[in-house]
């Protein structure tokens, strides 16, 4: 999470272990990424030094460093895991294919666009969504709150921790 930044460097609250004088990639957006390195380190606040100068205005207008990109989706996580979603009584499992705090993207069947499931990840609280697409198995879905960032960041470290192990 940003808690600082500027053409030269970013403060971030880390959720995972980083070491001073790593080298690290920060991405802000899915269309924007740039590379740096940890110069300090303070518990779970971590000091970035950019290699190359960034746009911070593009950067926090979600513009991700070109006046040309306007895509301001959230960051999606590309993780696969089990899941379900439940609809009324019935309880439908699925495969999470990827992650953000907007929403989720799933290999389902028997879902349709409208509707309004539950979906429930292994630690993370069930979260009401809705269906936005459907295309041969695959399902988009949005969530109808928000996931706190740090909620994903912890879960998202966890559940690669556990696939490495």
């Amino acid at each position: 999470m940003i808690r600082d930044i500027s053409p030269i460097g970013v403060r971030v609250e880390a959720f995972a272990a980083i070491v001073t004088g790593q080298d690290v990639i920060v991405q802000f957006s899915d269309t924007f990424k740039t590379q740096g390195r940890v110069i300090w380190n303070e518990g779970t606040q971590i000091g970035i030094s950019f290699k190359a100068e960034i746009d911070t205005a593009a950067v926090l207008t979600g513009n991700g460093g070109s006046e040309t990109n306007r895509n301001t989706r959230p960051l999606r996580l590309d993780v696969e895991c089990d899941a379900s979603v439940q609809l009324g009584s019935d309880v439908i499992p699925v495969k999470v294919r990827d992650i953000s705090q907007r929403g989720i993207k799933i290999a389902a069947s028997g879902l349709s666009v409208g509707a309004s499931p539950l979906v429930i990840i292994p630690g993370i609280e069930p979260k009401r969504a809705t269906v936005t697409w459907t295309q041969y198995g695959i399902c988009g879905l949005h969530f109808n709150v928000p996931m706190r960032y740090d909620e994903l960041a912890s879960w998202a470290v966890r559940i690669r921790t556990e696939a490495v192990e």
